[in-house]
């Protein structure tokens, strides 16, 4: 959406060139102080597309379908690997951006920063990006992707124009994961667990991730004899933990839907041999549904809090443990 929405601002069919142009003040151009005198108006106004979006044939389109395109920058990370602090999007990231601030964009009306995970940043970079966005150059635009805006600073969100995507239908995901080679025994199970999302669903096909899915199922079947296993890989990296987060979480809320509306721990026929396994655990240890509907509700407020918790210079192992230790309920 980030790469539709730049390609968008910056195709000369748009209607956004022009009107940049005639908003902008007498004798300044985008460039901050008219450099290379005042820009010529256009003969004859582009025509806008039929439907709202790029048209993909202009030159600027064009350039942004081969990545070729000028006046457009990618921030992230400086490493796309499991540690967790080489995927911190880091300060020096921004320093350049200060030094270029009275510059314009060069081919079009706009500057365009894409900034990837913007959860990621670090406490210096979000406060280096916040001190542009209080008072952004002529002509700058950021646009920023982050899965939870509350792991943002409130000032930096205060500040921009929040636009939220809702999940995609599952016939929408399952016609994508067959076109990315997904098994069919797969798909269902995938859906479930996604909860719309495009990325946890294709990363839930991956066999690796697979057999952790797992490994996850039998510690809530048995959490004693599988406590180790799935402790040391979840420690392993902040991206295994937001794995194991990815996993328990649809766990949890089917256990809490379906503790909503019985009336005893007699496992359902819709659970699988995990999930039933893991209900006479339960029982076993807490006797009676309102504790086990506690016990879930707890669980998944922890989870949730760990989502915020893991952006942090916490000790993953140690807040592995507070997550999982629990489930023996010994």
């Amino acid at each position: 959406m980030g790469y539709w929405i730049s390609q968008w601002l910056l195709c000369e069919q748009g209607g956004f060139s022009k009107s940049a142009e005639e908003t902008a003040e007498p004798n300044q151009d985008l460039f901050g102080g008219g450099l290379f005198g005042d820009p010529q108006p256009d003969s004859q106004p582009s025509p806008s597309p039929a439907a709202p979006g790029p048209c993909g044939t202009c030159r600027s389109c064009k350039k942004a379908l081969q990545s070729s395109w000028v006046d457009f920058r990618e921030i992230g990370s400086a490493q796309e690997d499991d540690d967790q602090e080489s995927n911190k999007i880091k300060l020096d990231a921004f320093r350049d951006l200060k030094n270029s601030a009275g510059f314009g964009a060069i081919e079009s009306s706009y500057r365009i920063f894409l900034i990837k995970d913007a959860e990621r940043m670090t406490p210096q970079a979000a406060n280096s990006l916040l001190k542009i966005l209080e008072e952004p150059p002529r002509g700058w635009i950021f646009i920023l992707t982050a899965t939870d805006s509350s792991l943002l600073l409130p000032t930096m969100v205060s500040r921009c124009q929040r636009i939220r995507l809702k999940p995609f239908a599952d016939s929408i995901l399952k016609r994508l994961l067959v076109e990315a080679g997904i098994s069919s025994e797969r798909i269902p199970t995938c859906l479930d667990l996604a909860q719309g999302s495009w990325k946890k669903a294709l990363s839930l096909g991956d066999e690796g991730l697979w057999e952790k899915r797992e490994q996850v199922l039998k510690f809530l079947e048995n959490p004693p004899e599988q406590l180790n296993t799935v402790l040391e890989w979840a420690s392993n990296s902040a991206d295994h933990f937001q794995q194991l987060l990815d996993l328990l979480e649809p766990l949890q809320l089917r256990l809490l839907q379906w503790s909503a509306s019985a009336t005893d721990l007699q496992s359902p026929h819709s659970f699988d041999r995990f999930l039933t396994s893991h209900l006479k655990y339960v029982g076993m240890h807490l006797r009676n549904l309102s504790r086990a509907r506690d016990f879930w509700l707890n669980r998944a407020e922890r989870l949730a809090k760990a989502r915020h918790e893991i952006t942090l210079p916490l000790n993953k192992k140690l807040l592995t443990q507070e997550i999982l230790l629990p489930y023996l309920l010994s």
